[in-house]
């Protein structure tokens, strides 16, 4: 038997890490079919790169779209995991600040630098 099958290691999973990812390909499934519903308010050949904004785990999310996509991507997408924006980050840039609680504390810092410089597009979402 796999030390993970016996109830007794349970009690080391306390935030439910296990039972979470049981259901990673449903919530990834759901995600892909809204991510593909989504009509964009501008042409996508209007954006040069894409940068997702976060912290912790809601950078995490950034990571997992590169990864799960990379073949596919046609332009550049970066993960910020920090306060700030590179410098190169412009006008023809997506920035988007990426918050799994919903508070803008870990994003807003990137989405206020981003909203300061001449810019085209800037997106939020809050990923629950």
């Amino acid at each position: 038997m796999n030390q993970l099958d016996d109830p007794t290691t349970w009690v080391v999973d306390s935030h439910d890490m296990l039972g979470q990812l049981d259901g990673l390909l449903t919530r990834f499934d759901s995600a892909l079919s809204q991510a593909r519903a989504l009509e964009l308010p501008f042409p996508a050949d209007a954006v040069d790169d894409v940068v997702i904004a976060g912290m912790g785990s809601s950078a995490d999310v950034g990571a997992m779209i590169v990864g799960a996509f990379w073949e596919r991507l046609r332009k550049p997408v970066h993960v910020v995991r920090g306060y700030g924006l590179p410098g190169w980050v412009g006008e023809r840039s997506l920035v988007i600040g990426a918050t799994y609680s919903g508070g803008a504390a870990s994003s807003a810092p990137c989405m206020l630098t981003s909203s300061s410089r001449p810019r085209r597009f800037s997106s939020t979402i809050c990923a629950s």
